[in-house]
């Protein structure tokens, strides 16, 4: 069929699928996943588009479908998908976030909740603009490496030393390297703004950390 046809039976599916989306069994999910694939194949940008933003915030949609969106090279296809969707997992993300452009890294950035695998290669491979989103999202789980790495790329970049050294899950010992590598006024920031309970905490753990290393 044609372009025009296309789209307008992809219309009709969408509006027959999300009317009922939370009714459907997995085995109908995977069959309508499969219409939507055939028909998004040769349909204009515009009405990918509309699709990406009618699906993405559905808690129950074609996996298939979201993963062809989610890695479509045009962002405004992509950011609907990667930013609200429920139904990608961190595979997907990863896969996504591993060879897509920065604009896909930073939607991926603002999504509710991310874990560590994500976020990983988000701090390692993003721009600066992709760090800080990352770093700012409350909703985001650092590993380890993921910590470290985020202490390195704030060195320069007081905003983004900042929303590091803000966060409360920070290990207390890359938040005194992050005071130690940091600008004058960015750390002057932090000790203030910190309780000084909690500086008492860090400085004691960093000292015992610095007495084991040692030996």
């Amino acid at each position: 069929s044609s372009r025009a046809r296309r789209a307008s039976m992809l219309r009709h599916l969408t509006d027959f699928f999300v009317v009922g989306s939370n009714q459907y069994s997995d085995e109908e999910i995977a069959l309508i996943d499969d219409v939507f694939v055939r028909l998004i194949s040769a349909i204009e940008e515009s009405s990918r588009a509309l699709l990406a933003i009618r699906l993405g915030p559905l808690s129950k949609a074609p996996p298939k479908v979201l993963r062809m969106l989610a890695n479509d090279d045009a962002i405004e296809i992509a950011s609907p998908v990667l930013v609200q969707s429920e139904q990608l997992d961190d595979p997907a993300l990863v896969e996504c976030a591993k060879t897509k452009s920065q604009e896909h890294l930073l939607a991926i950035s603002r999504r509710k909740i991310l874990r560590e695998a994500v976020t990983d290669v988000l701090v390692e491979r993003g721009d600066q603009q992709v760090v800080f989103s990352t770093a700012r999202n409350s909703g985001a789980k650092f590993s380890n490496v993921g910590f470290n790495r985020l202490v390195d790329r704030s060195v320069g970049d007081d905003r983004l030393a900042m929303c590091v050294g803000r966060r409360s899950d920070i290990p207390p010992r890359l938040f005194q390297r992050l005071l130690k590598e940091a600008s004058e006024i960015v750390r002057s920031k932090l000790e203030t703004e910190i309780p000084t309970a909690k500086r008492r905490i860090h400085r004691a753990v960093a000292e015992i950390t610095s007495q084991i290393e040692a030996k």
